[in-house]
């Protein structure tokens, strides 16, 4: 018998429970994204949710539609709780990319330097007595 292969693990794989995609991952990467939301392996793996099927999660999408998409859908039902507690799980710690929220403006005015304003004002009146 050959020991080698006895004491090999399988290569773990993350399966959306939304889409019921499968992708290959490793060890070190589950127990990294497990410890960085502070919960088990086992339990971050029943969070899975792909990136496809978050991104639509986070639009609005509903799960029965999502699923109605996927030729390898999961039957099990997913209800509300469990869709905020994925996309906490699955998501980064806040909106990011282009669509995330940016800070107001600031309604303060600025001043400008009086050597600025001089400046401005010079260039003004140069382009009037010019027209």
């Amino acid at each position: 018998m050959n020991t080698e292969n006895a004491t090999k693990q399988t290569t773990p794989k993350l399966k959306c429970q939304v889409t019921g995609k499968q992708r290959i991952t490793n060890q070190k990467y589950l127990a990294q994204k497990a410890d960085k939301k502070g919960v088990p392996v086992d339990e971050f793996l029943s969070y899975y949710v792909s990136k496809d099927a978050l991104r639509q999660l986070k639009a609005g999408a509903s799960v029965e539609a999502i699923r109605a998409e996927a030729t390898d859908a999961p039957t099990n039902v997913l209800d509300t709780d469990w869709v905020k507690k994925s996309i906490i799980m699955n998501g980064k710690n806040g909106p990011s990319g282009p669509h995330r929220p940016r800070p107001a403006t600031s309604t303060e005015t600025k001043t400008i330097s009086p050597e600025i304003e001089l400046l401005v004002k010079t260039v003004q009146e140069k382009e009037v007595s010019e027209a």
